[in-house]
């Protein structure tokens, strides 16, 4: 990256300490992270944060798991990356948290027959887009 111009902070970086070196978030990935701060932080409440891809998932999840002010918040995965085993082991522990909990799913793994009473809050990150096919 080059310097930015006079004036204009540069974006902060999440996860500079983990092996990829860092990202700087979208503009939803903070929105999101706001949200969870909100529900899961200060309510203690748990979410399901929905994504279109597991992409982004994953740099949330970094986030969610190795930035400081989320240290108190439960992060769970559910997608299909990960057995059925392990998706219903992470549910089961979502569940069963406490307070302050967030779920990481794809909108493909969680959208049939996923029921989920315990989450109070919600948020989707790159929504699906699908061609239409003729």
């Amino acid at each position: 990256m080059g310097a930015e111009p006079a004036g204009v902070a540069a974006p902060r970086l999440y996860c500079k300490d983990v092996a990829f070196g860092g990202f700087a978030p979208t503009t939803k990935m903070l929105r999101a992270f706001a949200a969870v701060e909100e529900a899961c932080g200060k309510k203690g409440d748990k979410m399901i944060i929905f994504g279109g891809n597991k992409a982004s998932l994953d740099l949330i999840e970094a986030a969610l798991i190795h930035e400081p002010e989320f240290e108190a918040i439960g992060c769970f995965r559910y997608d299909g990356d990960i057995s059925q085993e392990c998706r219903n082991r992470a549910l089961r522990r979502f569940k069963a948290a406490p307070r302050g909990a967030v779920l990481l799913t794809t909108v493909q793994t969680s959208g049939v027959g996923l029921n989920i009473t315990e989450a109070r809050a919600c948020a989707q990150i790159n929504a699906v887009e699908q061609a239409s096919r003729r």
